[in-house]
């Protein structure tokens, strides 16, 4: 899963596609959007946003209620490898750099062996 605000989302693209070139449909990726700095009367037009500008779903956060709950940080991208028990295996943030792509690569590849064992 990922969580970003504006400024962090820049950093997700270089991670989903990093991701989805190793694993492919093997994990799923589902992003949050912390979107409330976002003034009510402007919601439908965020909203249309994200539609025209995203090829997949985010999920938009307008209390920040569900961010809160993962004790995000602001400003960077953060991802979490969540397993088929919703258990949060791994919390990595910041932008794509070699060491938490390893980091990241081995949490996952750990969670993909345990459920083929299962």
């Amino acid at each position: 899963m990922t969580i970003a605000d504006r400024t962090g989302s820049q950093q997700l693209e270089p991670w989903i596609k990093t991701l989805y070139e190793r694993y492919g449909s093997q994990i799923d990726i589902a992003g949050v959007a912390d979107v409330s700095m976002v003034p009510k009367p402007l919601h439908a037009v965020v909203r249309a946003v994200f539609r025209k500008r995203l090829t997949h779903s985010v999920m938009l956060d307008w209390d920040g209620s569900v961010v809160k709950l993962f004790e995000y940080k602001r400003g960077v991208a953060n991802l979490y490898v969540i397993d088929r028990s919703g258990i949060i295996l791994k919390r990595i943030t910041g932008p794509l750099n070699a060491s938490l792509e390893r980091e990241l690569f081995r949490t996952i590849d750990g969670a993909i062996a345990d459920n083929r064992t299962r």
